[in-house]
């Protein structure tokens, strides 16, 4: 009863947030985004943006002219960042100022369900980012295929293996090929991959809805506030 208590709420609480038209959108005539971003540290207080990565596409089709890439110039602290991303400060300095990858983000964010692995540190980041920059509030609304995973995975078993979330490691339960990691586009990429794979599993047909997925716990919706207003 508890559980279902939880999902009741959850879903009432989605319902409430996520656009209506959207809701109950079939999922293939929902236009979707792939979004990933990369960061100097997992840690999403400390975290700053080095990188930013998207793709888009509808239904089964990946759209890959829409494809965007860009190394963030006014990136601070690298820590780790070269190390794991390979990115130095002098590619960044090449980059793109963040407000100016943000200002074109956002029309996206706006008109896309956004598709990512962790939604907590890339919707995170991006809610972080947006309040920071001051613009016009907005709302994601997004399909974590890392949750997604643990939903499938929890079916089986009452214990996941380390690291059994990780981008590389899903894409492989589907016999998908191994892709580059830890850049923002191939990861963003991959990532849409995996939830074409995913949407198989769920048996998605052409009147699966967003709302149908809200029971699975991967449908995350984050309102981001413009805290200088």
């Amino acid at each position: 009863m508890n559980q279902w208590g939880h999902l009741l709420r959850q879903w009432l609480g989605l319902s409430s947030v996520i656009p209506q038209a959207m809701l109950t959108s079939p999922l293939r005539q929902i236009d979707m985004l792939a979004v990933d971003v990369e960061l100097t540290s997992l840690t999403l207080a400390t975290a700053g943006v080095t990188s930013v990565g998207w793709i888009a596409g509808k239904g089964a089709t990946i759209a890959l002219d829409s494809a965007f890439y860009a190394p963030v110039s006014d990136a601070q602290d690298l820590a780790q960042s070269p190390v794991i991303h390979g990115l130095t400060a002098p590619q960044l300095h090449t980059g793109k100022p963040l407000k100016q990858v943000y200002r074109q983000l956002v029309p996206l964010l706006r008109s896309h369900v956004v598709i990512c692995h962790n939604s907590a540190l890339d919707v995170g980041i991006l809610a972080k980012v947006g309040s920071k920059l001051g613009l016009a509030p907005l709302t994601i609304t997004a399909i974590d295929t890392m949750l997604l995973e643990k939903y499938f995975l929890e079916k089986h078993t009452s214990v996941i293996p380390a690291n059994a979330l990780t981008l590389a490691h899903c894409r492989q339960r589907y016999h998908l090929s191994p892709a580059p990691q830890h850049h923002a586009l191939d990861d963003a990429l991959a990532t849409y991959q995996l939830w074409l794979a995913q949407a198989h599993q769920l048996n998605c047909t052409k009147k699966t809805q967003l709302g149908d997925l809200l029971h699975t716990g991967a449908v995350v919706s984050r309102k981001i506030e413009n805290k200088s207003r």
